[in-house]
């Protein structure tokens, strides 16, 4: 999956991602943080 935000803001769009990688629904995508702040860094 890929965030939407991260590839929104790299200038790249659904239409750039290889084959079988899905935009991510974002509210499903950070629901793991439960209303806690993290920070993703790759």
């Amino acid at each position: 999956m890929a965030c939407p935000g991260c590839f929104a803001a790299a200038g790249k769009s659904a239409a750039d991602l290889a084959s079988g990688i899905q935009v991510a629904d974002t509210q499903k995508f950070f629901s793991f943080t439960n209303g806690r702040i993290l920070t993703l860094d790759y």
